[in-house]
């Protein structure tokens, strides 16, 4: 037996001991079986995929051939433009194509399109159709550099990742798949961002999700670490996360640890919170609060939709004036139409497609 000792990135490593304790419990006894097993699958796909590259390659070129041939034939007395473009891919290697197509949508997408829209770009960019598309879409898959909407039956390709997050999220929430069947399709790398995001996404919720599970109608902090550990795990669906999250929680000044729990920044007791509030004789103008409250989520979303605990999140955030019930807020919001509350708890701006509603937003192909 061989001591292995070479260096690689941490973020593989961990993500490596977890795929191992996911399989097994334990990564005792296991980690040095699952690397070599790994190792030899890696070696045998590569062999594989290797062959298949060099069978898709002469397939292009027998295609570029018999199109030079039909350009030859049609147009022997001009010099076709379009054929000294394919001659020209005609020595490239399928990565570099890939290269090509991936600078091309970077310029003429630069948010989703539908299954026709990437079918002609592959065909203007690398002149490249029928069946040998495939290859390309999913080299493109796996790059994550093109992300499929995770529901299957919406015509819709993603290039912003974090965009088709948030649909995978939703997808693995609203149905019995997990991410990780729903991310089966792409790399290790676009797995282990997603899990980074996801992380950063509970971080955010955990005191929204505190409120919510709250007894009482009265803020629930401080929490104690327990508490919090509880919330992280209940959100998380697992346990092992918890220190993950609790990290991003206190880097990101989500909530800060002290002498009473924890609590979110600039917290202060309710007796002593906002105490001008209580002198105003008209009351608060809950259709003003309402505005700033959406146009502060308008200003902090940068993909949508949004989910509920988010939107509830921030207006409790904003809401600073005591003895205002957070649903009156919500109210004004959708009764001025400054956001639209969909039926699968997601918000979006109120001139924005429902996101069910994608598949009708861009033609499908045949």
């Amino acid at each position: 037996m061989a001591e292995v000792s070479w260096n690689v990135d941490d973020w593989v490593v961990e993500a490596f001991r977890e795929f191992v304790k996911e399989v097994h419990g334990t990564t005792y006894g296991n980690l040095g079986k699952e690397l070599q097993r790994a190792m030899i699958e890696y070696m045998d796909a590569d062999r594989a995929a290797r062959t298949e590259d060099i069978v898709r390659e002469n397939q292009e070129k027998l295609e570029e051939v018999l199109a030079l041939l039909q350009d030859d034939s049609t147009h022997a007395h001009t010099t076709s433009t379009s054929s000294a473009s394919r001659k020209s891919l005609h020595s490239l290697t399928q990565p570099e194509k890939t290269d090509i197509l991936v600078d091309y949508l970077d310029r003429e997408f630069d948010a989703a399109l539908s299954m026709q829209e990437l079918e002609t770009a592959i065909e203007e960019a690398i002149s490249v159709g029928g069946r040998t598309q495939a290859d390309y879409k999913e080299r493109l898959q796996k790059r994550g550099e093109l992300f499929a909407d995770p529901r299957g039956d919406v015509d819709v390709w993603y290039r912003s990742q974090e965009e088709f997050f948030g649909r995978v999220r939703t997808h693995a929430a609203n149905t019995s798949a997990t991410y990780q069947e729903i991310l089966d399709a792409y790399d290790q790398s676009v797995r282990s961002a997603y899990k980074e995001w996801l992380k950063d996404e509970l971080a955010a919720e955990i005191p929204d999700r505190l409120r919510v599970d709250s007894e009482t109608t009265e803020e629930p902090f401080p929490v104690s670490t327990s508490q919090l550990e509880d919330a992280i795990t209940s959100a998380a669906d697992t346990g092992r996360w918890v220190d993950d999250i609790g990290e991003r929680i206190r880097e990101y000044g989500i909530l800060e640890k002290v002498d009473q729990g924890w609590t979110p920044p600039d917290w202060q007791p309710r007796d002593a919170e906002n105490a001008h509030s209580t002198s105003d004789q008209d009351g608060p103008d809950i259709a003003r609060i309402a505005t700033d409250v959406a146009q502060t989520i308008l200003d902090d979303r940068d993909a949508w939709p949004a989910e509920t605990a988010y939107v509830r999140a921030i207006l409790r955030r904003e809401t600073d004036y005591e003895g205002i019930d957070v649903d009156d807020v919500v109210a004004s919001i959708r009764d001025q139409d400054l956001l639209e509350e969909q039926a699968t708890n997601e918000w979006v701006p109120a001139s924005t497609e429902n996101s069910e509603s994608a598949s009708t937003t861009f033609p499908t192909s045949g």
